[in-house]
């Protein structure tokens, strides 16, 4: 298994492996362990290529029930039967010989009374004849189902599961298909990934980030098939950017450096001039300013103080003047309507205010209402089982919840008990279960998941 979300083999000399769990997949893998521990049917895990099955085996089998034993194998074309028999036997100390076959060896798990776990990667190797035989095994189990079988596989198997399923055993196999990752799951494993194999040697930036993610739509399989491609691209843009600018402003800056040598020349050439007619030019003026001096000596112009009092004095009757004209012009009514226009604006302005801050409350506790969770205990395709457990159980008869959802054209029948606004309370409430109900081994989903 060389493929899924595990960073690379030459990233993991510089730092470890690093395995995300979005939390999607953590929630079918707690659906997985239902089915296995209350079920029996064959479940197949289905994945484009290098769309994260690896990752999702491996975070089934490090979230597994601790009641149930696990083997994991990987099988390669062409399939061998016999070595896959004599493997599951010598992994659970079966007896085997020959003449084994799947069905004693699922006999001999049925007569310990203790489930087990076969995980087969890269299923679609597998024959069709051999997964006839397994799916007969299993429905041949009934009541004493303790074997379960987990096929991980492309798309490629689903023709084969569908022709089986037509024809022998139908409603035996249930489908699960890996979702995409949300915009923060994403950038965080393209971050990972991209500084991993060296294709950055700095955080991509937030708007590229953003339109790898809208190409992608978070699907596992177009993000590592389309990673380095749009890396490359991205170092090619910003390259291809920065010779335009040297292209653009390489003419402008070099005309300027002409314009400024043509202008020092000139002022150059300007300045050689004799000395002699300077000193002429400049010694005519101061003449002429000498010869005016005396004659602006005999203003008549009053002196400073006088002019500076006569302003001082009228400039302080006028404004006392303007004054008195306004406090005489304003009476008491004109007051208190002013008062009342400012009052009046400002209670317009609060209640406007308060409005609008009533309808962003209101707008979170909507979308608040929507992210609610509850605890699964049991979950079945037959109604009328669901039905007469819950009255054979007195806390369930008043505390618990009914629901029904379908899937893959299965109509499932889910017993949930209580509401939580998020799922650390309601993983907390679990804790807090009757012995009688912890034995069903339950579990925290999304309410809106169930229809």
């Amino acid at each position: 298994m060389n493929e899924g979300l595990f960073q690379s083999d030459l990233a993991a000399v510089i730092q470890p492996r690093v395995l995300l769990k979005p939390e999607s997949w953590v929630s079918k893998i707690e659906f997985i362990n239902h089915l296995i521990l209350f079920n029996n049917v064959l479940i197949t895990v289905l994945s484009e290529k290098e769309g994260g099955k690896t990752c999702f085996a491996t975070l089934l089998q490090n979230n597994l029930d601790p009641q149930i034993k696990l083997l994991a194998i990987t099988v390669k074309a062409p399939c061998n039967r016999e070595e896959i028999i004599e493997d599951i036997a010598t992994q659970f100390h079966l007896k085997y010989d020959q003449h084994t076959d799947i069905s004693s060896l699922v006999a001999q798990i049925n007569e310990r009374r203790a489930h087990v776990l076969l995980i087969i990667d890269d299923a679609q190797h597998l024959p069709e004849v051999f997964i006839k035989e397994v799916m007969l095994a299993i429905k041949n189990q009934e009541n004493f189902n303790f074997f379960h079988l987990c096929l991980i596989s492309d798309y490629s198997l689903v023709a084969a599961l569908n022709s089986l399923s037509a024809s022998f055993f139908n409603d035996l196999v249930h489908t699960i298909e890996l979702s995409s990752l949300t915009e923060s799951e994403a950038r965080t494993y393209v971050l990972q990934r991209a500084m991993a194999t060296h294709l950055i040697t700095k955080p991509l930036s937030d708007a590229q980030l953003k339109q790898f993610y809208q190409l992608t739509k978070g699907n596992v399989a177009k993000i590592n098939s389309s990673l380095e491609s749009f890396v490359f691209n991205c170092a090619n843009k910003v390259q291809g950017n920065i010779r335009e600018l040297f292209r653009k402003s390489a003419v402008p800056v070099g005309g300027a450096v002409l314009a400024g040598a043509a202008c020092l020349f000139l002022s150059n050439a300007y300045y050689q001039e004799p000395a002699t007619n300077v000193t002429t030019a400049l010694a005519s003026p101061q003449a002429e300013i000498i010869e005016v001096q005396p004659e602006a000596l005999s203003s008549t112009i009053a002196s400073w103080q006088d002019s500076v009092t006569r302003q001082l004095v009228e400039h302080n009757l006028a404004e006392k003047q303007n004054l008195d004209i306004i406090n005489k012009g304003l009476s008491r009514e004109a007051i208190a309507i002013a008062d009342k226009a400012v009052i009046h604006a400002k209670a317009n302005i609060s209640s406007h205010l308060l409005a609008k801050a009533q309808s962003i409350s209101g707008k979170g506790t909507a979308s608040k209402a929507e992210k609610l969770y509850t605890i699964q205990l049991v979950a079945s395709p037959d109604k009328v089982d669901m039905q007469r457990y819950i009255k054979n159980n007195k806390l369930l008869y008043t505390s618990a919840k009914l629901h029904h959802y379908t899937e893959n054209k299965v109509v499932w029948y889910v017993l949930t008990m209580g509401e939580y606004n998020n799922m650390t309370d309601a993983q907390q409430s679990i804790e807090r279960l009757p012995p009688s109900l912890m034995k069903l081994n339950p579990w925290v989903r999304p309410i809106s998941s169930l229809g």
